[in-house]
């Protein structure tokens, strides 16, 4: 009877230690349980506070991004229109700075303004200049001697008035003509001379815009040249 007490008793002891153990069991797990669930509940916490500042800088970035694409835009636009305002200039100074010819023609307008011509006057010259026209329909003709070895050719073959005049001469006596003569061609709106050497000779004499025909050779006559002079108009 005494042994049946004693082993429920220590039946009842390793039952109660079991149970401690257990319970000792549990306390742990609850407590790692907690100590997880702790863990968890921090780094869902810190994954969303990485999360938002991931997403402020990322927002931080595109308006950046965006300012810079928008100065790029202005830099495009201002540099577009720079490009047309340039063209713009050039197309102004090439319309308005005269070159070649025509800065040759406001030279010389200049120059004869400067020297005292009457700006109506050019501007009436300019007005009515126009395509130059030959004038074949009518040929003036006069015989004039050939000088030898003159002063001066003083003494001419005159033309309309005293518009044209040609004078001939040969340096000496025995020269011949065709080779060595030298014709004088003076016209009264112009201050130097024009001379030509060797018959026969030919020059375009323009009087606003019509082109008269000179032509001298020798004459069939000896000691005359030929002189003709096609003007326009009916005779």
């Amino acid at each position: 009877m005494a042994y049946q007490n004693r082993f429920a008793r220590e039946r009842k002891r390793q039952r109660a230690k079991f149970i401690g153990l257990i319970g000792t069991g549990l306390l742990a797990a609850g407590g790692l349980a907690g100590l997880g669930y702790a863990a968890w509940v921090a780094g869902s916490e810190l994954a969303q506070v990485r999360t938002s500042n991931l997403e402020t800088k990322n927002a931080q970035l595109a308006a950046e991004r965006d300012a810079a694409r928008a100065q790029a835009a202005r830099a495009d636009a201002a540099a577009a229109t720079l490009r047309q305002d340039n063209a713009a200039i050039q197309k102004r100074y090439d319309a308005e700075v005269p070159t070649g010819s025509m800065a040759e023609i406001y030279a010389l307008v200049r120059q004869r303004l400067g020297a005292g011509v009457d700006q109506a006057r050019l501007t009436a010259l300019l007005r009515d200049a126009g395509p130059l026209q030959p004038c074949e329909s009518r040929v003036l003709r006069k015989r004039h001697p050939i000088q030898v070895a003159p002063k001066d050719a003083s003494d001419m073959a005159v033309f309309l008035d005293g518009l044209v005049g040609v004078a001939v001469a040969i340096p000496s006596a025995g020269a011949a003509p065709k080779q060595t003569a030298t014709v004088t061609i003076v016209t009264a709106w112009t201050e130097e001379p024009v001379k030509l050497t060797g018959l026969p000779a030919r020059r375009d004499i323009v009087i606003n815009n019509a082109v008269l025909r000179l032509a001298v050779d020798v004459s069939e006559v000896a000691g005359f040249a030929s002189v003709a002079l096609s003007v326009c108009g009916k005779g």
